[in-house]
C-alpha cells in the first residue's frame, strides 16, 4: 500500500505548502470537499489546490506529486505534467502523448512499457518543477 500524502498550492500567497496539517477531507458519493488548516487558519476552498503524492520517486529520490513537471530522458526526451485521471496517475506531454501508469505495477519493477513508450522510473524521470511555480518549463 502506498503512502497517502498531500501538498497544497495556496493561490492567494502563490506558494507551495508542504508538511502542514490538513484539517479535514470528506469523501462523499460524488462530492469531494476539503478544508485545509495552515498556521491556525482554514483556507477557503477556492484559494488552494490539493495535490496528491503518487507514491513514486524520481531518479534523484524526490517524491512525485500531482502537478509536478517531470522530464523523461529515456528513448525520447519529453517534459510533461503529472495528473490524476481514471483513478491512476498519468503524465500529459504537451498534447502529444498521454501516458497513464498504474502505481502498483510501477512500484513492483519501476519500469514501464506499453509498446509505444518505455522508461525506467529510477533512471530516466526527474521532477524539474511544478505547474504553479514553473509553468514556463512546459514551453521549452
Amino acid at each position: 500500500m502506498r503512502e497517502i500524502k498531500f501538498r497544497i498550492w495556496n493561490n492567494e500567497e502563490k506558494e507551495m505548502i508542504e508538511n502542514k496539517d490538513i484539517y479535514n477531507i470528506d469523501f462523499r458519493k460524488d462530492i469531494f470537499f476539503s478544508s485545509v488548516m495552515v498556521d491556525g487558519f482554514i483556507l477557503n476552498e477556492s484559494n488552494y489546490r490539493l495535490m496528491q503524492y503518487t507514491g513514486l520517486k524520481d531518479k534523484n529520490g524526490k517524491k512525485i506529486y500531482e502537478g509536478d513537471i517531470v522530464k523523461c530522458t529515456g528513448m525520447i526526451e519529453l517534459t510533461g505534467v503529472v495528473k490524476f485521471k481514471d483513478c491512476e496517475f498519468c503524465i500529459k506531454y504537451k498534447g502529444k502523448y498521454d501516458r497513464q501508469f498504474n502505481y502498483k505495477s510501477l512500484k513492483e519493477n519501476e519500469k514501464y512499457n506499453d509498446g509505444k513508450c518505455s522508461f525506467d522510473l529510477k533512471n530516466e524521470f526527474e521532477v524539474i518543477g511544478n505547474l504553479y511555480d514553473n509553468k514556463e518549463l512546459l514551453n521549452e
